[in-house]
């Protein structure tokens, strides 16, 4: 039988080659930059910065992230503006917009109810948190780590989900990334809706992503007709994998074999 996943690669090369007009899509945490134990601390792994600058010089790319805007232009603009590429950014999974150059220039108006139900929650966990395990606020969405501590992986959702429940706090509901849980307002915009929003504009759609929160995404690149969606995988994410296995038209180990993807695509 043919190998279905490097069919793909070829037709991503050829539609490259043909100058068709394609879109890029990364998340940041895990897929761009390497999991560290400080999430301010994540930058754009050096393996990546000349094929992605090679790959910008090509083709359209899009970074879409639960991180915020701001924080992503910081790790963004040495990397795309030396080469004077702007590109535009997703940020707290699309409840923010903007560009490199611009910076923010949409925010999705988040309902007030909702963000002190966030804020209640918050409040709540603080003094629960175990050792080795941190809060991190991202104003429309909190994110809960262990990845200090994996041994409270069970313990942080149990404390989560007993607070939801018990506080009342139906406003929310919570996802799960790789060494963290996301405390994430009900109907905000999601990977899945952004990548949605503008699919149609292009005449094939690459999405890498590398933990739960990009499994939706993966999916519905997945299911464009014709060929038209590449996805990749960065392993990490034992949940994520088993999840996205059965789709999933390629899975990497880290991001050196990302950028040797992205040099295999564009030739170099």
């Amino acid at each position: 039988m043919p190998d279905i996943r490097n069919d793909k690669r070829e037709t991503f090369r050829g539609l490259l080659g043909e100058g068709k007009n394609l879109c890029f899509v990364f998340d940041f945490d895990g897929t761009l930059a390497p999991i560290v134990d400080d999430p301010l601390e994540a930058r754009v792994s050096e393996f990546l910065i000349e094929p992605l600058r090679a790959l910008a010089a090509r083709t359209q790319i899009k970074v879409v992230s639960g991180r915020p805007v701001d924080f992503l232009i910081e790790r963004l603009r040495d990397v795309f503006l030396p080469t004077a590429v702007d590109l535009e950014i997703f940020g707290k999974y699309g409840i923010e917009s903007g560009t490199l150059a611009k910076g923010v220039t949409r925010v999705f108006a988040t309902p007030s109810e909702a963000l002190s139900q966030l804020h209640a929650l918050e409040d709540a966990m603080r003094p629960l948190m175990p050792e080795g395990c941190f809060i991190e606020e991202k104003g429309t969405s909190t994110g809960y780590h262990f990845r200090q501590n994996p041994s409270q992986q069970q313990n942080i959702h149990d404390l989560l989900l007993g607070n939801i429940r018990g506080l009342q706090l139906e406003l929310l509901e919570l996802h799960g990334g790789k060494m963290v849980f996301e405390a994430m307002v009900k109907g905000v915009p999601t990977k899945r809706s952004v990548v949605l929003g503008f699919q149609n504009d292009f005449e094939g759609i690459f999405f890498a992503g590398d933990d739960l929160g990009d499994v939706d995404a993966l999916n519905s690149v997945s299911e464009l007709p014709d060929g038209r969606g590449f996805t990749v995988l960065v392993r990490g994410s034992v949940e994520a994998e088993e999840k996205v296995g059965s789709f999933v038209d390629l899975i990497v180990e880290d991001q050196v074999q990302l950028a040797d993807l992205i040099i295999e695509l564009i030739d170099l």
